[in-house]
């Protein structure tokens, strides 16, 4: 089977099966319906860019020029050319998944969809990983570069899903730390092991402080505190 894939000027994606043209658009209709049942409306079904990649837009109940809609789409296609769109959408905290519709689906069919999803999934983490190995050479780049002039340490860990929906939102400083992006120490991305043994292979003698962001409806902050102390211990082999 071959496809041959095109993106019109809206962004929906086309295809072509055998010489026989499907497009996307009542797949794309459908999630526009979703969409405004959840009362997340503004977009048509030509707005919507089924790329893997955030969107922010601007509700039609916003009052204010804010964008605090936004979606993410991508397209799976089945082996016998059955085409089905996926992803998230949202506005402010409210997250909802696309619900892709599987009526008089064969059960092949069904297995494949779930069997790509969980390959799909597998990919963004694997690309997740590669960007955070990215990140990480050019911090110990910049770490190698200025390890003379450390003498202070601040430990802080953040949660990768909630930076990646602050980006795609638009969120303010102030708005991210209420949803809770630096959270524990152990409990975000952050590779703690790593940074302690790099601080001991340069003999580091400085402090280390732990701030922990503790806001109203979070908790005590002294039982956080707790926890990230005994985290502190559980990792302590690294630097010792």
């Amino acid at each position: 089977m071959e496809a041959i894939r095109r993106a019109t000027h809206s962004g929906a994606i086309q295809s072509i099966f055998q010489g026989k043209r499907k497009s996307v658009a009542m797949s794309l209709d459908e999630v526009i319906r979703q969409m405004e049942e959840a009362e997340i409306g503004g977009l048509t079904a030509n707005d919507l860019q089924v790329d893997g990649l955030y969107h922010r837009f601007r509700p039609d109940t916003e009052h204010k020029k804010k964008k605090s809609g936004w979606y993410k789409l991508f397209k799976m296609v089945t082996r016998s050319g059955r085409e089905v769109i996926v992803g998230a959408y949202g506005r402010g905290p409210n997250t909802f998944k696309v619900r892709p519709a599987q009526t008089e689906w064969t059960i092949e069919e069904r297995e494949e969809f779930k069997r790509n999803l969980a390959e799909r999934e597998r990919e963004i983490e694997k690309g997740r990983k590669q960007q955070a190995d990215e990140a990480a050479e050019k911090a110990k780049g910049l770490w190698e570069r200025f390890k003379d002039r450390i003498w202070y340490i601040h430990l802080n860990d953040c949660r990768r899903d909630i930076a990646e929906k602050s980006r795609a939102e638009g969120w303010d400083y102030f708005q991210a730390l209420r949803h809770g992006i630096f959270c524990e120490l152990g409990k975000g991305c952050v590779d703690f092991p790593k940074v302690l043994r790099w601080l001991k292979s340069i003999g580091y003698q400085g402090y280390v402080l732990v701030e922990q962001d503790v806001l109203p409806g979070m908790g005590a902050p002294k039982n956080s505190a707790l926890r990230n102390r005994e985290y502190l211990r559980s990792i302590e082999q690294y630097f010792a």
